[in-house]
């Protein structure tokens, strides 16, 4: 990854200046973009604006294989949690509280919730609907 933006007299797009300090930070987001210095993919696991890294032999199975695993699991739950995540960013401590207990009761309603407990007390793998 290259921020390179300020190399050709250009501020950042695609909303990296608004999604980059909330992923590493602001004063890493600012020497990310000013500096223009080019970032490997251990530095960008370690500063937090990765994730995860594969060699290159293994990526393509590996991504698949997270794919996959995202895809047949509790895509309800991801859905709720995501919005929770997001308005963490904009309320405070209380108001989130109340957001996530409603949150936590729209999922505990959920089939997949019935099936993940379930799964559990049966030591099974859960079987996920999304649902």
């Amino acid at each position: 990854f290259r921020a390179a933006w300020s190399k050709v007299g250009l501020v950042p797009d695609a909303a990296s200046a608004y999604f980059l300090p909330r992923l590493v930070g602001w004063g890493r987001a600012i020497d990310i973009v000013f500096s223009g210095e080019p970032i490997t993919s251990d530095e960008a696991l370690r500063i937090g604006l990765a994730t995860r890294v594969w060699p290159d032999v293994e990526f393509a199975d590996r991504w698949r294989a997270y794919a996959r695993d995202l895809a047949g699991g509790a895509t309800a739950a991801y859905a709720l949690t995501k919005e929770g995540l997001n308005a963490s960013w904009d309320r405070g401590l209380r108001d989130f509280l109340e957001l996530e207990a409603a949150l936590q009761d729209r999922a505990g309603r959920s089939t997949d919730y019935v099936e993940g407990v379930q799964a559990f007390l049966e030591k099974r793998a859960a079987r996920m609907t999304g649902s």
